[in-house]
């Protein structure tokens, strides 16, 4: 397209177009994130019926330390995050969450 043929109404579309498509990866992306990120919580019920042998302190130690780890990480990724394409690392990011999460066998 040449750009002297461009008219204003032409950018405004495609404009709005691409910021519905960035806000729906985003969103969508941050929602995975979350889903992934607070998984423990919600299998600590199935946990405590299926292995008595851990304690209701047990794994609230197990959930405290991923916690406390998820802060360091956003901590020390954040300034990773800012020098990287964020095309790239919000779905690398994701990828390699659910393999860490497939591989603990939660």
């Amino acid at each position: 397209m040449d750009v002297a043929t461009v008219t204003t109404s032409d950018v405004a579309r495609e404009y709005r177009r691409h910021r519905r498509s960035v806000f729906v990866g985003i969103f969508a992306g941050y929602a995975a994130y979350y889903l992934v990120r607070n998984n423990l919580a919600l299998a600590i019920p199935d946990i405590l019926a299926e292995h008595p042998e851990y304690s209701k302190a047990d794994l609230g130690w197990a959930l405290s330390g991923l916690s406390i780890a998820y802060g360091i990480s956003k901590f020390l990724m954040g300034s990773v995050s800012d020098r990287s394409n964020p095309k790239y690392f919000l779905p690398v990011g994701l990828l390699l969450s659910c393999a860490i999460i497939f591989a603990s066998g939660i």
